[in-house]
């Protein structure tokens, strides 16, 4: 019994686990001890310590796994652990509040909750994760994979939020308030069925992102990769946006709510909208941005969408020279179809593309 051996434990313990299988019916809560939970690994590195809430796909009947309620620093740890099929109102897999436990090589996978399906961070909680991964979580509202919640700021690093969903935003995370700081780590494969397919930043959140990668994500209304809203201004370094999707407007992100996200060297490709600059939309990108939309190899200038870089595009762009938020005339998303905007087109002028990578 995992609790078991808590209770007895003292400060500096550890509590190792077996390979397999638990079956947990009470949430497990290390009650702001200083004790690791250290699971095993296979030959790859993998945990094979599982701890498994009981709930079925879809279903409403199993519990949460781990919640920290106590205070709990970055000397509670949580090491080699599979956490799956837990679920609850707030974080299926794990609850935190003003708690900021460490996480290393653990993995969500499974669970589900109205909010934070794999972990929900709520009032000044920023756990430490290293090496974990979210995959196939789900939420009625939002944040499939996390939810950070006032003033909970986790730093995350060589962290995946692969093919998690949400009913409403935020399929791999939502940031409401919270402002986590990420370094290289992959958003693949999740979606929204309203905004922010891999990520939504929400009132006044700011996160730090570095060298982190959107790929595949989906939205069945606005930002594909990213949303950005009501003042979500996050600073982006490093960081690529491909194939990401929204039925509506910004493949790849969509600022709105006076949202302004500073990008330095971010690349933006093959992101697709029904409407709209298929790469970003919406408000504009912050001034103090560098070198933002490298675009990869995209033949970022056809303006008008008819797959060819040609003087269509010149006119369609000089009809609305000086203009303000124009979202695909407004190639760089500076706020007005300018000079700059025309570069792109001289730029890749005469080009072709097709309709897979067209930008």
């Amino acid at each position: 019994d995992i609790q078991a051996a808590i209770d007895v434990a003292s400060n500096g313990d550890t509590i190792q686990l077996a390979a397999g299988q638990y079956d947990i019916t009470t949430t497990i809560d290390p009650g702001g001890k200083e004790v690791t939970i250290l699971g095993t690994v296979d030959g790859n590195g993998d945990p094979t310590s599982i701890l498994d809430g009981g709930n079925p796909a879809g279903g409403t009947s199993g519990v949460r796994l781990l919640i920290c309620q106590n205070g709990e620093t970055s000397t509670t740890v949580f090491e080699n652990l599979v956490i799956q099929n837990g679920y609850s109102t707030f974080g299926g897999g794990m609850y935190n509040t003003s708690s900021s436990p460490t996480l290393t090589n653990c993995t969500f996978t499974g669970n589900s909750a109205g909010n934070g399906g794999g972990m929900y961070n709520y009032t000044s909680s920023s756990p430490t994760l290293t090496n974990c991964t979210f995959a196939t979580n789900t939420s009625g509202s939002d944040g499939g994979g996390m939810y950070n919640h006032d003033s909970s700021s986790p730093t995350l690093t060589n962290c995946t939020f692969t093919s998690n969903s949400t009913g409403d935003g935020g399929g791999g995370m939502f940031n409401n308030s919270s402002s986590p700081t990420l370094t290289n780590c992959t958003f693949t494969g999740n979606s929204a069925d309203d905004d922010g397919g891999g990520m939504v930043n929400y009132e006044y959140s700011s996160p730090t992102l570095t060298d982190c990668t959107f790929t595949g994500n989906s939205a069945a209304d606005d930002g594909g990769g990213m949303l950005n809203t009501n003042d979500g201004n996050p600073t982006l370094t490093g960081c690529t946006f491909t194939s990401n999707s929204a039925i509506t407007s910004g493949g790849g992100m969509y600022n709105s709510g006076s949202s302004s996200p500073r990008l330095n060297g971010c690349n933006f490709c093959g992101n697709t909208s029904g409407t709209g600059n298929r790469n970003v939309a919406g408000d504009a990108i912050d001034g103090s941005s560098s070198d933002n939309l490298l675009l990869l190899n995209c033949n970022e200038g056809d303006v008008n969408f008819d797959l060819a870089i040609n003087s269509g595009d010149l006119g369609y762009l000089l009809a609305l020279w000086g203009a303000s938020s124009v979202l695909n005339a407004d190639i760089n998303q500076d706020g007005v179809v300018n000079g700059a905007d025309l570069a792109y087109i001289l730029g890749y002028f005469g080009g072709t593309t097709d309709a897979t990578t067209a930008d």
